[in-house]
């Protein structure tokens, strides 16, 4: 059980009119790490009059009372955090701050717990580190180093609707090139930013793994963020979520072999679904409820009958012939004699 560092039952005894006062205190001694006088401190804290350093005396020693941990040392007077709360632990944040912890908030459920925690909170506190510590000691954050270098400030843009200046090496030769970002998504670990970018005759989105961004920083040539109006890009947002509900990954295979002739629209509408039929081994069957292969899977019963409703592409051939002889492909025909044939090279390759 967490010890307490503060005597929560003196602070909630409180009035009003004494809580104000010593939260001021507090506030003002938090943001002087290098102390402050006691002149200097009845000013700050509006505290006037012939006996304000008694009253100012009497007021810290009340404040000292309430704590079990932190300490406030003798003029100049410095408050010691030694870990755990503070006694009015909303003093120590400005509104800038706040913000930025309603950010975090957000970003929490929004990563699925692969924060870049360090990065967001960007204050001393003295028990940052053992936290992280603590909390690596329980579980793994898969977010690399080259993810978590732009992960923040592609969220900032994000909400903030600004456009941002990139290096990818598959896009524009390498060169630098102009992105309206709208959303972070994860996949099989790795993390990707979806966004328009700015050129003639653009695709509607384009996905770009965050470990291979050479170079990413604001764009500082006034370029504006599109789609401007709110209402656009809400729609631009679900048309996304649409699309990609029935696709495993972000890779969507055409026919056309001119990239210049491949369409700009991505069309949920148009997405060639394919109801994949397969028959498993019975002891993978709660594997597969555990862990399912797309978010379309049905199960039946507990008969090995297992069907999907999705895009084929390369990653899904990959997924099901992972599976091995637990795992056949009953239908479409189609992907069933494609797996056949990779079956057979593999049959060939460890025949020799």
């Amino acid at each position: 059980m967490k010890e307490e560092t503060i005597n929560w039952e003196l602070v909630n005894s409180l009035g009003y009119k004494r809580a104000n006062r010593l939260r001021k205190i507090e506030h003002v001694l938090a943001s002087c790490p290098l102390g402050i006088t006691p002149e200097d401190l009845c000013d700050k804290i509006g505290l006037q009059g012939r006996a304000r350093i008694r009253t100012l005396q009497n007021d810290l020693n009340e404040l000292r009372s309430l704590y079990t941990c932190q300490w406030i040392t003798s003029a100049p007077y410095r408050l010691e955090l030694r870990g755990g709360d503070l006694a009015f632990p909303e003093a120590e944040f400005h509104t800038k701050d706040r913000k930025q912890l309603n950010s975090i908030c957000r970003l929490i459920a929004f990563f699925d717990g692969a924060i870049p925690i360090r990065d967001f909170l960007k204050v001393s506190l003295g028990d940052v580190d053992a936290a992280l510590n603590d909390m690596s000691e329980n579980i793994d954050i898969p977010t690399t180093i080259s993810e978590l270098r732009y992960i923040k400030d592609i969220y900032d843009a994000i909400e903030n609707k600004v456009p941002i200046d990139m290096i990818y090496p598959r896009i524009n030769g390498g060169r630098r090139f102009i992105l309206s970002p709208y959303m972070l998504k994860r996949f099989n670990g790795k993390w990707f930013v979806l966004g328009r970018i700015s050129e003639e005759n653009p695709f509607d989105w384009t996905v770009i793994p965050l470990a291979a961004i050479e170079m990413m920083s604001p764009n500082m040539d006034n370029v504006k963020y599109s789609p401007a109006k709110n209402y656009e890009l809400q729609s631009l947002k679900n048309k996304i979520r649409r699309y990609y509900s029935n696709v495993l990954g972000f890779y969507v295979p055409t026919n056309e072999t001119d990239k210049a002739k491949v369409s700009r629209e991505l069309n949920p509408d148009k997405l060639q679904i394919e109801e994949v039929k397969l028959k498993v081994n019975k002891q993978i069957i709660r594997f597969l409820k555990e862990n399912p292969i797309h978010s379309t899977q049905n199960i039946k019963g507990d008969t090995g009958e297992v069907t999907l409703k999705l895009v084929l592409n390369p990653l899904l051939k990959q997924k099901l012939l992972g599976f091995g002889a637990d795992l056949e492909v009953v239908s479409p025909i189609s992907l069933r004699n494609e797996l056949y044939n990779v079956a057979q090279q593999m049959l060939t390759l460890y025949a020799k």
